[in-house]
């Protein structure tokens, strides 16, 4: 009869872990689903993210070509006016040679 008392409470035990183990696999159901409906609804802000930092690398690259360029275009100018500049020193030179 002890045997019988000691079956019984645990076959209790037993039906009250299964009835929460299916609770916790409900419960683990509906997380999952939630944790991907979060997932689906933040895929266009992923999407976004991406297309944006791809967009800052080009203007980025972008940026460092003008840059480039635009030292080159300063230093051009650089030498045109020292050219220009020695031109018109040269000419003036001239003249007063001429005149002389």
């Amino acid at each position: 009869q002890s045997l019988q008392r000691a079956r019984g409470k645990l076959e209790k035990r037993c039906n009250g872990l299964e009835s929460r183990l299916n609770g916790l696999e409900t419960y683990n159901a509906r997380l999952v689903e939630v944790i991907n409906a979060i997932r689906k609804q933040n895929a266009p802000h992923r999407q976004a993210m991406k297309k944006a930092q791809g967009t800052t690398g080009k203007l980025t690259v972008e940026m460092a070509q003008h840059k480039q360029l635009t030292y080159k275009a300063l230093d051009e100018r650089e030498r045109l006016v020292e050219q220009l500049k020695h031109l018109r020193d040269e000419s003036a030179q001239e003249q007063i040679n001429f005149v002389e």
